[in-house]
């Protein structure tokens, strides 16, 4: 992978020192003309018009999905197109309400996004559920108790990398015991999409999500990928056009999935950039964008190791695209601020990951990040911009 020639891919990248790839990655000019030739060329609504233009983006619009199901080792059929990965998270805890009673458990992680929390708490809160938390320790998921955790659980659901810490889960593992109780597994591949190669039937999860904003695909467009066993099994989500058999002015029908939990006019665009996206890594390579990655990222981690005011907040060697960690007397935001000033683009705060940040003793952390157009010169003006910070700032050691 040749970086300093991909780099140029990305109109951005060649701005600024972007290390904010895990709230949403840049995007290359491929994936900006897809979209751009669409909306000049076929811009209408899909599944509706027999004249040409319409079939034409019906086709374009398909072939998104049938790309999003290679991508993952599905099939097309249990492919939905969302938002994102919070309303795929939410859609999913909405649609399975009807299966879930009191005395049932669901079961989730300490090291979770707010949006693979907050709907299962407010799930858990309308059926009388109880909520379980598999704890952490020491930046990892405790799972001894994880057998007994499983007993009477309906829904389990996990990140698959942490986006505040960059916690790598061992999700096959896990997921093979939650599936062989009968619960229904659930993965937040938001973190894991852009960087992994992915196989839903590998994995053995029974539900994915994922957002297109990660992986270099336009904002408002995410994949909700359900297990063609339980697709047939749950109800719609939304309710409205294209996902109906019949209507009668009492009652109604659904038609299959995927059609069934896709009502209304979908965000066509935003699958036209994520096929584009979708295609750009499979062209660049998984495998060697993952290497990269964790290459670079292991640099950071390195170089800043050597400072002694900074603390990484993370596993030992972890593996993963995002570098967390604190500078002694420096808030997380006023970091932030003063690196935005060197020109280089981080993240700070809790990363809506309240409980973890707790559980850690830290009220945030600075977190960078990193994707397949970083390099060493974003490696060293990170650490020039973190030495800098404390010299402002006049911490000691």
């Amino acid at each position: 992978m040749s970086n300093s020639k991909l780099k140029k891919d990305f109109p951005i990248a060649g701005k600024t020192h972007y290390l904010d790839s895990a709230a949403m990655a840049l995007k290359p000019r491929q994936v900006i003309e897809s979209v751009k030739k669409f909306m000049e060329e076929s811009s209408v609504n899909v599944n509706r018009g027999l004249y040409t233009i319409a079939e034409k983006a019906t086709e374009i619009f398909e072939s998104s999905r049938e790309n999003t199901a290679k991508f993952i080792g599905a099939k097309p059929e249990e492919i939905i197109h969302t938002s994102g990965t919070t309303m795929g998270i939410n859609a999913l805890a909405y649609s399975l309400q009807p299966k879930i009673k009191k005395g049932d458990i669901v079961l989730t992680t300490e090291m979770e996004h707010h949006s693979n929390l907050v709907p299962w708490q407010e799930l858990c809160n309308r059926t009388g559920a109880t909520l379980k938390i598999i704890p952490v320790k020491n930046f990892v998921l405790d799972t001894e108790n994880f057998g007994a955790m499983l007993k009477n659980a309906k829904i389990f659901s996990c990140t698959h990398i942490s986006n505040a810490i960059g916690s790598i889960n061992p999700i096959k593992e896990l997921f093979k015991k939650a599936k062989d109780s009968g619960t229904i597994t659930i993965l937040d591949a938001a973190q894991s999409v852009p960087h992994t190669k992915i196989n839903v039937k590998k994995i053995g999860c029974d539900a994915l999500v994922f957002s297109g904003h990660k992986i270099m695909a336009p904002t408002g467009i995410g994949i909700l990928y359900v297990s063609k066993e339980h697709e047939e099994e749950i109800d719609p989500f939304f309710y409205g056009g294209k996902m109906i058999n019949s209507v009668e002015l009492k009652k109604s029908s659904w038609t299959s999935p995927p059609n069934k939990f896709e009502a209304g006019t979908p965000n066509i665009e935003g699958a036209v950039g994520l096929k584009s996206a979708i295609d750009y890594i499979k062209k660049t390579g998984i495998e060697e964008i993952e290497n990269h990655v964790g290459k670079i990222s292991r640099k950071i981690r390195e170089e800043l190791s050597k400072i002694p005011e900074v603390k990484i907040q993370q596993e030992e060697n972890p593996k993963s695209s995002i570098i967390s960690f604190t500078i002694k007397g420096v808030h997380p935001h006023d970091a932030a601020s003063i690196l935005n000033e060197h020109n280089i683009c981080v993240r700070a705060g809790h990363h809506c990951a309240m409980p973890l940040m707790k559980n850690i003793g830290v009220i945030g952390t600075i977190r960078a990040s990193t994707y397949m157009y970083n390099d060493t010169e974003d490696v060293n003006a990170l650490v020039n911009g973190v030495n800098d910070c404390i010299k402002l700032f006049g911490v000691k050691k």
